[in-house]
């Protein structure tokens, strides 16, 4: 009897949900900042739904220059053992343009690691890592200093803005 109950508490524990980045896309670059598009899909392994309730992120230059980070609230469902992929806008306010603008002038390429949370769960949270990495222009930051609107970032694929692409795709 003790073990069936043993095996009931241990299939019931709750599972931690996973957060795959597809993309960042820049949708806007200010002297105020740096506005982010954040594609995101996550995969629910439990029994019933949960909801994300914020994602945060920073961005991070050459592994030592801070850009900027932000939260935002979400309330996006994730359905029981299933996927949902949804996306997160993030306003980011210059942390270092400076130090950013300088990195620009030596390389041609700078590279970059978007580096966030998102909070999932209800009346019990769980904080659940979100990272990817890739390179940027240094022209297109360059760009930033003069706060040009509407900013185009490419970085991986040929279509997509700022954008690096993670090899844990959804189905």
């Amino acid at each position: 009897m003790l073990v069936v109950a043993i095996g009931l508490v241990c299939s019931c524990a709750p599972r931690k949900p996973s957060v795959t980045p597809n993309s960042v896309q820049v949708t806007g670059v200010g002297l105020a900042g740096v506005n982010l598009s954040v594609d995101l899909s996550a995969y629910n392994p439990n029994g019933f739904s949960l909801t994300v309730q914020s994602v945060s992120g920073r961005i991070v230059l050459n592994d030592a220059v801070p850009l900027g980070s932000a939260t935002v609230p979400t309330s996006v469902r994730l359905p029981a053992n299933g996927w949902q992929r949804f996306l997160v806008d993030l306003q980011l306010p210059w942390l270092n343009l400076p130090a950013a603008l300088a990195i620009a002038h030596v390389q041609q390429q700078v590279p970059y690691t978007f580096e966030g949370n998102a909070t999932v769960g209800g009346k019990i949270r769980i904080t659940v890592p979100v990272q990817m990495q890739g390179t940027v222009p240094a022209r297109d930051l360059l760009r930033a200093s003069v706060g040009m609107p509407g900013l185009s970032v490419p970085v991986r694929r040929p279509g997509e803005l700022f954008a690096f692409s993670t090899s844990n795709q959804p189905p």
